[in-house]
C-alpha cells in the first residue's frame, strides 16, 4: 500500500463535551458521515475540517480521515493495512507503538478493521483508534487521537466511521463532452516564420456513469504561410466524478484531485450549450463548448 494519502481529509478538533444529537455532512466526492450537531464543517485547502463548539487551541482530542491506494489489499484486516498505519504514523507520532490486537466493525462500505495504537503527539500520552475499510482498491480510514485523560466520549471514532457511506451524485446536465481552445504566440502579430503558436484543445468527457476522461492536447505550427505542425503532445487522463449542488469533484486515476464550482446553461447566440468551471478558490472562470459531434 503506498504511502502517500489521496483524496479526502477531515480533521476534527474536540472539546470535553459532545452533543448527542448528530446531523449529517456529504461531500460532493460522495462520501458522507454523521457528526454531533455543534460541530462545524468547513473546507480549507488541505480538505475538510469539523470543528465542535468551545474547541480550544490546543484539542486534547482530533480526528482525521482519508484515503489511500490498496491495489492488491483484499481486506482491512490484512497485515499490510496495520504496517501501512504504523509507519505513516511514526512521521508525525513521537513513540508510537502498537497497543493491542485489531478488532472488526461492520459499516454501510464493509467489513472495517479498528487498529489501536499509542503515542505522544504533541508531547500528550494518547491513545490512537485507526478505523479502516478496503473498497474498490482504495482504503478509507479514519484515525481517532485522543489525550489518555480527555472527558469526551471514547467511541465517537467508531460512531463517525459507522455513519460513513459512499454514493457518488451524478449531474445528468454534465454527461457528453466539453471542448475548450487556447491560442498563443511567441510574438503577437509576427509574420516570421522562426515564430510559433501553440494551440491547446482540452476536451472533457462526462458518460453519465461516474467516468471521465481528460483530453489534453497540445500543438506548436510556424506562423508562416505553411504552418506546418512541428510538434504535437497529447495527453489522456481518467478519472471519477461527482457533484454536489453548483460543486463538481474529480478524483484522477494518478491519485490528483481537482473540484470547481459548475454550471450549465444556453448560449444567448445560437443556444448551445455552455459548461462553466470556477476555481472556488480565486474565482477564476473557464468556458467549455459542448462538442457538437456529441
Amino acid at each position: 500500500m503506498p504511502g502517500r494519502i489521496l483524496s479526502l481529509l477531515l480533521v476534527a478538533l474536540v472539546g470535553n463535551a459532545v452533543a448527542a444529537q448528530m446531523v449529517r455532512f456529504q461531500h460532493p466526492s460522495g462520501v458522507s458521515f454523521s457528526h454531533p450537531a455543534n460541530w462545524t464543517v468547513r473546507e480549507g485547502d488541505d480538505g475538510l475540517y469539523l470543528v465542535p463548539a468551545g474547541a480550544g487551541s490546543t484539542p486534547r482530542e482530533y480526528f482525521y480521515m482519508a484515503t489511500a491506494p490498496a491495489d492488491g489489499v483484499a481486506s482491512a484486516s490484512d497485515p499490510a493495512i496495520a504496517a501501512y498505519f504504523a509507519q505513516l504514523l511514526a512521521a508525525d507520532v513521537p513513540g508510537i507503538a502498537r497497543a493491542g490486537k485489531a478488532t472488526t466493525m461492520k459499516t454501510a462500505v464493509g467489513q472495517a478493521a479498528i487498529i489501536p495504537f499509542r503515542g505522544r503527539p504533541a508531547g500528550i500520552d494518547s491513545d490512537i483508534l485507526v478505523y479502516v475499510v478496503v473498497r474498490e482498491g482504495e482504503g478509507l480510514y479514519l484515525v481517532h487521537v485522543r489525550d489518555r485523560g480527555a472527558a469526551s466520549n471514547p467511541g465517537m471514532g467508531r460512531t463517525i466511521f459507522a455513519s460513513l457511506q459512499v454514493r457518488a451524485q451524478i449531474d445528468p446536465a454534465l454527461t457528453g463532452a466539453w471542448v475548450r481552445t487556447e491560442r498563443s504566440s511567441t510574438r503577437v502579430g509576427s509574420v516570421d516564420p522562426s515564430d510559433f503558436s501553440t494551440t491547446h484543445l482540452v476536451r472533457y468527457e462526462f458518460d453519465g456513469r461516474g467516468n471521465v476522461l481528460l483530453n489534453s492536447d497540445f500543438s506548436s505550427a510556424s506562423i508562416s504561410d505553411d504552418v506546418s505542425v512541428i510538434d504535437n503532445n497529447a495527453s489522456l487522463l481518467r478519472g471519477r466524478y461527482s457533484s454536489l449542488g453548483d460543486e463538481l469533484y474529480i478524483e484522477w486515476e494518478d491519485g490528483r484531485e481537482a473540484s470547481w464550482t459548475y454550471s450549465v446553461f444556453e448560449d444567448y447566440n445560437d443556444g448551445h450549450l455552455i459548461l462553466k468551471l470556477e476555481d472556488p478558490d480565486t474565482g477564476k472562470a473557464k468556458f467549455y463548448n459542448r462538442s457538437r459531434q456529441d
